[in-house]
């Protein structure tokens, strides 16, 4: 949709659980009456007003989460009312301070290129941990028909004191659900995360027996990184120097205590397990040093390793838990070379670097040296929803990677306590 105008949103009005769809109805038949007065002028056309529902789009979130920012929600529901319009249902689970049930209607709109206005509409939920069972059926009776159902788990939706009723929830929607997108970003603990996930929907991320798709929106915030480094092997000058890969360092931005403590982010795990799985190695134990894992390849030769380190740049906001800096070491008869991917956050770039050795034949080392910088751009849950959304298709590279992430996450927590 080529939008021309900010998004503007209606206040909402709490309503009766009961009166919800009678309420909604009534909003539509006085937006349609005053459409259809406005004066035949050249703009009226312009206050058309068209409801767009490509979906039902459930937000889950707990009201004890402190790691959802103020707004954040909003801002999703802003982005996506652009780009999906749907019929958003959002939930505000484990509220202690309010009723059991407590519900509200908004709505949102945008004016399309076509002059009309193209408007979503939004369900707001609390419900405490006691109002939790009677969420389903609120849902299913005000979901819009013939269009999918998704679920967005934002923050840290499966954790905190009111986890158990949640899970129990979430576990009931899926079941009728299409689509679950969440974010391994918000798992302190990798393969903790991915358990307690399993417990909640009942289902391994694998298991195609499950109806809805999974889709991480940290596997699609890793697109960018994934694609730069297989294009550095598509080159003549590295293609045959795929298989003498030695050793890949990963640098992230989090505390190093959280590193010696075996707690690597989830973006860094991610990204590790892709290169193993790539490059067909597999996992045989500890690495030499702290934050390392050995692995075998699958066609033999000497061992190979991934060291997951510490970054120094300062922590903010928007760097914490990303993956700042890639090395990967490349040995053969004639030296080293060294290719390296390091990532400006502030300037939206990543720089390509490559050292090559000779030192094996008398040369001195680092004789050739080139670099690169290519846009490498910031993104926010709301630019990276719309993907998932538009692909249909079941990922097998994903569960694959997301097994070998928790694998390693569980070897390092175990080799460091």
């Amino acid at each position: 949709m080529n939008v021309q105008t900010p998004v503007t949103t209606s206040g909402q009005v709490h309503v009766n659980p009961a009166e919800i769809e009678r309420e909604l109805l009534r909003v539509w038949r006085e937006t349609a009456a005053l459409d259809m007065s406005a004066q035949p002028t050249q703009g009226a056309e312009r206050d058309t007003r068209v409801r767009a529902i490509l979906s039902n789009f459930v937000i889950i979130s707990r009201a004890d989460d402190q790691t959802v920012p103020a707004g954040h929600i909003d801002d999703i529901v802003t982005a996506m009312c652009v780009s999906y319009p749907s019929r958003f249902f959002i939930l505000r689970c484990g509220d202690v301070n309010g009723p059991e049930l407590d519900t509200s209607v908004s709505s949102r709109c945008v004016l399309a290129r076509s002059g009309a206005h193209v408007c979503s509409e939004e369900l707001h939920v609390r419900a405490s941990e006691a109002g939790l069972r009677f969420v389903p059926n609120l849902l299913r009776s005000l979901y819009a028909a013939d269009v999918p159902v998704v679920l967005l788990l934002v923050g840290d939706a499966l954790g905190g004191t009111s986890a158990s009723g949640v899970r129990t929830l979430i576990r009931t929607l899926e079941a009728e659900a299409n689509m679950t997108v969440f974010d391994s970003g918000n798992f302190a603990d990798f393969g903790a995360g991915l358990n307690v996930l399993k417990d909640a929907t009942g289902v391994g991320l694998d298991d195609v027996s499950s109806r809805a798709l999974r889709r991480d929106l940290n596997w699609y915030r890793l697109e960018r990184w994934r694609v730069l480094i297989a294009e550095q092997f598509d080159a003549e000058r590295y293609a045959q120097g795929v298989t003498n890969i030695s050793r890949v360092r990963l640098t992230c931005a989090v505390e190093p205590k959280m590193l010696h403590d075996g707690f690597v982010p989830s973006e860094s795990l991610l990204l590790g397990a892709w290169f193993s799985i790539a490059l067909g190695w597999e996992i045989s134990g500890r690495g030499r040093n702290q934050g390392s894992i050995q692995f075998t390849p699958v066609s033999g030769g000497p061992s190979r390793e991934i060291t997951f380190l510490p970054s120094d740049v300062e922590l903010s906001a928007v760097n914490a838990g990303r993956t700042t800096d890639v090395e990967i070491e490349i040995e053969s008869g004639a030296g080293t070379m060294f290719l390296a991917f390091s990532r400006n956050l502030s300037e939206g770039s990543l720089h390509i670097a490559t050292e090559n050795s000779m030192a094996a034949t008398g040369v001195s080392p680092f004789c050739d040296f080139s670099t690169m910088k290519v846009p490498f751009r910031v993104y926010q849950d709301e630019d990276l929803l719309p993907l998932p959304l538009h692909s249909g298709a079941r990922d097998t590279l994903f569960p694959a990677v997301c097994g070998r992430a928790g694998e390693m996450s569980r070897l390092l927590r175990e080799t460091s306590s």
